[in-house]
């Protein structure tokens, strides 16, 4: 304050335009859990941790440890399309590839592995992943004989 009275920085423009930055700066406080109550009030629609880090300006660690904390509480979920998670509170929402739900359209009558391996000509390992991501999901479930059967859902399937 003794320094910006007799404007002492003003003799010398290096240091005036340093001085007057660093006296005038005023630092942010936020609330108390700001971050969580703002990222719960904003995944009403899916979101990644890239989309939620640039919204809030805040670094995609930081985001993600939130996330984490709040998917341990069961507040959200995390759906994984590719390599990137969607996050969302919505529990009548599933999200899923565009590949998954093509898998889905082709089980219009229970099929064995080999069958929709040879339709999307991959391997019967992959088509067998796929698959069994389906089942965790409750889209999809395997019979005693080998077979997959699609499974009625009263969810929303969102396809990315």
């Amino acid at each position: 304050d003794i320094f910006a009275d007799l404007k002492l920085a003003d003799l010398h423009p290096d240091k005036r335009k340093k001085f007057w930055d660093n006296y005038n700066f005023q630092q942010e406080h936020y609330e108390k859990f700001y971050l969580i109550k703002s990222i719960l009030a904003i995944l009403e629609k899916p979101y990644t941790t890239r989309q939620l880090s640039k919204h809030f300006s805040r670094s995609l660690a930081r985001v993600q440890d939130i996330l984490i904390e709040l998917k341990k509480q069961k507040k959200i979920k995390g759906f994984r399309v590719g390599s990137t998670t969607y996050w969302t509170k919505d529990d009548n929402l599933l999200i899923i590839s565009k590949l998954k739900m093509d898998y889905l359209l082709f089980l219009d009558k229970p099929k064995h592995t080999s069958e929709l391996q040879k339709h999307f000509k991959v391997c019967w390992k992959s088509s067998f992943g796929r698959l069994k991501e389906m089942e965790k999901l409750n889209l999809i479930r395997r019979e005693n004989s080998g077979e997959w059967m699609k499974l009625k859902t009263q969810k929303n399937i969102l396809i990315i």
